[in-house]
């Protein structure tokens, strides 16, 4: 492939991917809507598992156990917060498509301006309501980890 060839499959290949995060299939959508879901629910039972685990069968002063807690929080932190920055990133690319009321890729309006429109105003709602779930998600896990400091767990 020569150069010229490369440098002109470049553009396609960067609108092809964008193309691909405008779809209301597109896994960055919904990654962002149910990421921080997924985190928060990874949190509460491997927290609980840890818990349980100690208090059956280890030392629950032990450093060992503290890392594992504060580290769980921390990942599940980091998961929610990139769902979040991943549903805000498609918010961002969505919006010009909504205002010019142009079909974004994946949808089917048949043409129709309004009905363009209201597909780009849905992918844009759902990267929203994504944005606004893993906020509430990223308190719930920190305080969660936040009990970790106050509250003993075999009591």
């Amino acid at each position: 492939m020569s150069a010229q060839a490369r440098a002109e499959a470049r553009p396609q290949a960067q609108a092809h991917r964008q193309h691909e995060v405008l779809s209301p299939k597109s896994r960055a959508l919904w990654f962002g809507l149910l990421g921080g879901a997924g985190a928060w629910t990874a949190h509460e039972l491997l927290s609980y598992l840890s818990v349980a685990a100690v208090c059956h069968g280890g030392d629950p002063g032990d450093w060992k156990f503290y890392v594992v807690q504060h580290s769980l929080t921390v990942l599940c932190a980091l998961g929610t917060i990139a769902a979040g920055l991943a549903a805000y990133r498609v918010r961002q690319r969505a919006a010009p498509w909504m205002v010019g009321a142009v079909e974004p890729p994946g949808t089917e309006s048949g043409g129709d301006p309004g009905e363009a429109r209201r597909a780009a105003g849905r992918t844009h709602h759902l990267a929203e309501v994504g944005m606004v779930i893993d906020g509430i998600l990223l308190l719930a896990i920190l305080f969660g980890g936040t009990a970790n400091f106050f509250v003993r767990p075999c009591v």
